[in-house]
């Protein structure tokens, strides 16, 4: 719907440059500061130029207004992806700390295993016992 309302608008404003190009073919003289020559320009054409420096020079200064804003923004970001660096370092340097550690932890239970006797399993019943019996009602 948008792409449709773009061809429209742009149809429109092509009709209306081509009805104004045809209706204004008369020409003006300009004599541009410092300038000593005349110059000889369709009106259309004038018109044109007029218009198209001043979308040109419009779009320069919004561009440099925002010049502010983009510069705090890539700051932001530069900021934002320095801290998930430090961050993901710090969970790298917590993952191998703890892996440090489990291994000692290892070494260590494997180093008292020799030393101290290991708990017996859980013994199995003795011939002639019955199980536990559950009695409903």
């Amino acid at each position: 719907m948008l792409r449709l309302l773009r061809l429209l608008i742009a149809a429109a404003a092509a009709v209306y440059l081509i009805v104004f190009a045809v209706q204004n073919r008369g020409t003006v003289d300009l004599v541009l500061w410092p300038g000593l020559v005349p110059i000889s320009l369709p009106v259309w054409g004038l018109t044109l130029a007029a218009i198209v420096t001043g979308v040109v020079l419009s779009g320069i200064a919004i561009w440099l207004g925002g010049w502010g804003w983009r510069s705090r923004a890539s700051e932001a970001q530069r900021k934002l992806r320095n801290q998930e660096l430090r961050r993901q370092s710090a969970e790298r340097r917590e993952e191998e700390v703890a892996a440090q550690q489990a291994a000692a932890r290892r070494k260590a239970a494997e180093s008292q295993k020799g030393t101290i006797a290991a708990a017996p399993a859980l013994a199995a019943p003795a011939h002639g016992t019955k199980p536990l019996a559950l009695s409903s009602g």
